[in-house]
């Protein structure tokens, strides 16, 4: 798909001819996420598996991600996911859009291979998903495969034909908010205007033949699932009402699931939504109102670096400190420390305060080489697993390479064994990240702005919450910048020639104290200046939408509303600020600032 600036709509020939008292109408974006949070704060039963879909402009685009919110399953839209491919501009987008640009339906395999990639991932699994608008074919259907792509319910959007013509030859979007308008259904705001573009696609006869293309396949896809609930819903109503009538629809089908899986299942499910708690630090009472009376930056340094060093016992693999565990996650290791996976000394040199001697657990003291402390450590985490002390749902089953806590900080030095990525924050293991601050530099009228990626609701961490415009954790066997530019494509969809100007600049670290364990994190940071005319696309369904917002405007924002941050990106936008210099160097917080944002590796009170 491409697009080109907003025109006059008063020279479209967008109106049809019917005379039919259409009842569309679409809400602003608040009125819909408001809808969408109080069904979620009323529903508490199992992940569903969502397919929605529908004639082209009959509603899939506002429903489906309305649903995610309210439901908290991960919005996954073909189209989201082929435009995200064409903006970063991979072979895959360019071919993308030579097919869209035309209307035609792109080929199945294409559109396969990056829906069942997306339905594989950890998240879907966890939370369930909604698919917009595919599969569309039988064919389709038949290929997706696997009980888990097997749908709990299908909703098929009706709207007659005459308005289906009307909404697309009018429709046009905001390429920063992704907000549709239309000038007769849902008129811009005049401040918008001069950014909103058209779809070339959305033509006469590229309208007609997509209503012939699923009047042609609907059918199929309804023999597809023909086990599988299924309702039609008339969309030429308002989006409120049609979506209440989905959601009834939804929550019958959920009470159904429900009792299949009975109390174990449900149990079980439960434990999984669990995960979704983040260990976003608190603020004691008294901080809390200090803050309230007088709001400051350092308040949100503080929250991510508050923890007792006496409260946590270190943990070595041979003579390294590699981490600590709380008393608490202690008493559990106590209990396999009559087998070879773990060892508790009550007096190692080093492991006391400032290097003093102190006790420690020391894991797979027997073992000899990076395999085999892997294998028997796996084993441990297994042991954990089975008698609870690290819920089952958490697993990623995805292992990280463990160095030295204390010593010189680096992702290419000696290995020494490797560690579920679930079990790291147990062990108190340090982990490694990347974040790029995405900014457009100020103009004669407008100041310094940044982009805010907002987190999907369907996040399995710090959902909805603000974050930087890309962010993600360090993989094992890969360098910082190979995997920042990784991350802007699958983020942001910035194609390469942005990509490859991203600058380091330097690292921001913290330490806290959590109900699972001990974090550590060190970022690696990284900034982009972006043209003005750049917006940033996610097609994946994790970030819910791109913010640009002035820099000062983001500051305020952490010292009056820091629950919205996510804690660690809060501390990235104040390492920005103070870089871009604006915040004044005689600030009183200024240098408890800086040294609050690099207090990860401090040997002395690990």
């Amino acid at each position: 798909m491409t697009t080109e600036p907003y025109r006059d709509v008063e020279s479209q020939e967008y109106k049809s001819k019917s005379n039919q008292p259409w009842q569309l109408k679409y809400h602003d974006i608040k009125t819909r996420r408001d809808a969408a949070d109080a069904r979620s704060k009323a529903y508490d039963g199992p992940p569903l598996k969502i397919i929605v879909t529908g004639k082209p402009s009959s509603g899939k685009g506002s429903i489906s991600p309305m649903l995610s919110r309210a439901y908290r399953g991960v919005y996954i839209a073909s189209g989201n996911l082929l435009r995200s491919e064409a903006q970063a501009e991979t072979s895959l987008g360019r071919r993308a859009n030579e097919f869209m640009s035309r209307g035609e339906m792109l080929p199945s395999e294409v559109v396969l291979s990056l829906v069942t990639k997306r339905l594989a991932q950890r998240d879907c699994a966890q939370n369930g998903w909604i698919l917009d608008g595919f599969p569309r074919t039988r064919g389709q259907a038949a290929d997706l495969g696997g009980e888990d792509i097997v749908p709990d319910l299908i909703v098929m959007l009706e709207r007659p034909d005459g308005l289906v013509k009307e909404f697309s030859l009018g429709r046009c979007t905001d390429p920063t908010t992704g907000v549709i308008y239309h000038p007769k259904f849902s008129p811009p705001p005049p401040d918008v205007v001069p950014r909103l573009t058209w779809r070339t696609d959305d033509t006469k006869d590229v309208i007609e033949k997509r209503l012939k293309q699923y009047a042609e396949t609907s059918e199929g896809i309804r023999e597809a699932y023909e086990d599988v609930p299924r309702k039609v819903v008339d969309s030429s109503k308002s989006d409120l009402d049609t979506f209440a009538e989905v959601c009834d629809f939804v929550e019958e089908v959920a009470k159904a699931k429900a009792e299949r899986l009975g109390p174990e299942g449900m149990r079980e499910i439960l434990e999984m939504g669990d995960i979704r708690m983040s260990d976003v630090q608190r603020l004691t009472e008294e901080e809390q109102r200090a803050f309230e009376e007088q709001p400051t930056l350092l308040a949100a340094a503080q929250r991510c670096n508050r923890y007792v060093a006496s409260d946590f016992t270190p943990v070595y693999v041979e003579d390294v400190k590699v981490g600590a565990v709380s008393s608490q996650f202690a008493s559990e290791l106590n209990l396999f420390s009559s087998g070879d996976a773990v060892m508790y000394r009550a007096s190692v040199p080093g492991a006391g305060p400032v290097g003093m001697e102190g006790p420690a657990y020391v894991l797979a003291p027997y073992a000899a080489s990076v395999e085999e402390r892997t294998r028997v450590v796996s084993g441990l985490v297994q042991g954990l697993v089975d008698t609870g002390a690290i819920p089952k749902g958490a697993l990623r089953n995805e292992l990280q390479d463990v160095r030295s806590a204390t010593g010189k900080l680096s992702v290419t030095g000696d290995v020494l064994f490797r560690l579920e990525r679930a079990a790291m924050i147990h062990f108190g293991v340090p982990s490694y990240g990347v974040h790029l601050n995405g900014y457009v530099k100020a103009t004669d009228t407008e100041p310094m702005r940044v982009w805010i990626g907002v987190r999907s609701v369907s996040k399995a961490t710090y959902p909805g919450m603000w974050d930087q415009m890309v962010a993600g954790g360090q993989p094992a066997g890969m360098g910082f910048k190979e995997n920042m530019q990784k991350e802007c494509e699958e983020e942001a969809s910035l194609p390469s020639s942005l990509s490859c100007k991203i600058q380091p600049t330097g690292q921001v670290s913290y330490r806290y104290g959590t109900r699972k364990g001990l974090s550590t994190k060190f970022l690696c940071v990284f900034d982009l200046e972006v043209p003005e005319d750049f917006v940033p696309y996610n097609g994946d369904g994790e970030v819910e939408e791109f913010i640009l917002m002035p820099v000062e405007e983001a500051l305020k924002t952490i010292k009056t509303d820091l629950a919205r941050w996510k804690p660690n990106c809060a501390l990235v936008m104040i390492d920005f600020a103070l870089r871009h210099g604006f915040l004044d160097p005689d600030h009183p917080d200024y240098l408890e600032l800086v040294h609050q944002l690099r207090t990860g590796h401090t040997a002395s009170t690990f």
